[in-house]
């Protein structure tokens, strides 16, 4: 991994607090999720008990640098519980997670709401890096 995303990400991480709240990004179906624990190596989100390794994080910015993936060239998310049926982004965001569940229609909310990926959130739902220099 580029040492530039592993420094976005703790920029990143040194804000995150327990009890913040976000929204997963889709206009139809997001849910809303809290961070219930922050520690250096992952987060936990509730309702959904899900734990996702920070190093999840760093690959899906480094997934959308490699990509070109800014604001004109948007990346298409499809996240899906079934990994057959999941695009590359959400794969990448799962794939060094320790439970391989679904974890981009997290972890893209938190980067949003800290400057660093946009996303629209009307079918199909797409994403891309803020700033060319991420």
């Amino acid at each position: 991994m580029c040492g530039s995303c592993n420094v976005r990400i703790d920029d990143v991480w040194l804000r995150l607090r327990t009890n913040q709240v976000y929204r997963t990004p889709d206009h139809e179906r997001g849910v809303t999720f809290l961070l219930s624990e922050v520690n250096e190596a992952s987060i936990e989100i509730l309702p959904q008990e899900l734990v996702i390794n920070r190093v999840c994080f760093s690959d899906v910015v480094h997934y959308l640098r490699y990509y070109q993936h800014y604001d004109t060239n948007p990346c298409t998310i499809n996240s899906n519980d079934d990994p057959n049926l999941s695009g590359d982004l959400c794969l990448t965001a799962r794939v060094r997670n320790h439970n391989e569940r679904r974890c981009i229609n997290y972890i893209l909310p938190i980067l949003q709401n800290h400057g660093l990926a946009g996303i629209d959130c009307t079918e199909p739902n797409t994403t891309w890096l803020v700033s060319r220099g991420a």
